[in-house]
């Protein structure tokens, strides 16, 4: 495997080394528990604390549920960041366009289904499988990294 790095400028590692990770004020880590009666983002009963993501929120999907989840059409599209984390093994799937600040991925199953995705910041793909069909990713923003593992 290779690894392919584009990594973020110093002075801004070493900011965000000195303070850590804060969310920003209004903003929710909210850890798919896919507790809901189907596998809708807009189903507030799969996540926890109960409650769809916002567009400030940080999502997290781990070994809280395995269970597959869908971003579904009534999802108004825009997190904060998309962490799939180890111990996930179900799939997330795009019903409509998704943008995100960071993505992560580390396990689990991440499908675009000919829908998009939009990063304006970081981008890791450490495991798991990312299926992109014909859907388009797209970075935005100057301050992108990305870092992704090839064979």
């Amino acid at each position: 495997m290779q690894l392919t790095s584009f990594s973020t400028p110093p002075l801004v590692a070493a900011f965000i080394g000195l303070v850590g990770v804060a969310l920003p004020a209004g903003a929710r880590a909210q850890t798919w528990d896919g507790g809901g009666a189907d596998d809708a983002w807009t189903t507030a009963n799969n996540w926890n604390p109960n409650g769809v993501p916002g567009s400030a929120d940080t999502v997290t999907f781990d070994s809280t549920s395995t269970a597959n989840s869908t971003v579904d059409a009534s999802f108004a599209g825009t997190i904060t960041t998309l962490s799939i984390n180890a111990g996930y093994t179900g799939t997330l799937t795009l019903a409509r366009s998704l943008t995100v600040t960071t993505y992560t991925q580390a396990a689990g199953t991440f499908d675009l289904s000919s829908q998009s995705l939009t990063v304006s910041g970081g981008f890791t793909i450490s495991g798991g499988t990312f299926t992109e069909g014909t859907s388009t990713v797209t970075f935005s923003g100057g301050a992108a990294t990305i870092d992704v593992v090839t064979n």
